[in-house]
């Protein structure tokens, strides 16, 4: 379960996250070292940051590097498969 809420946030299905959210998975779970909003920062998804940031995520939260959301989002820029841009 814990995968198919990061891949929910990864690709942008809000839907997915919020339901699971509402059955269990902790907000501030990290799966591979990165939390969720953290997988929806680096899919480029903002109404999944945007979720977070309503559900009462500080953007200062680290993942399992210290990064902070902006941190997050600077490497996915610099990072991004080049087939994959991040937006």
């Amino acid at each position: 379960m814990e995968y198919g809420y990061i891949w929910a946030c990864e690709y942008g299905h809000r839907d997915v996250v919020e339901f699971l959210l509402d059955n269990g998975i902790p907000i501030n779970i990290l799966v591979e070292d990165l939390s969720g909003m953290h997988w929806g920062i680096v899919g480029g998804h903002l109404d999944i940051t945007k979720l977070f940031i309503e559900k009462g995520v500080d953007l200062e939260d680290q993942n399992g590097y210290g990064g902070t959301a902006l941190g997050c989002a600077l490497w996915a820029i610099v990072n991004s498969d080049p087939t994959y841009r991040w937006p």
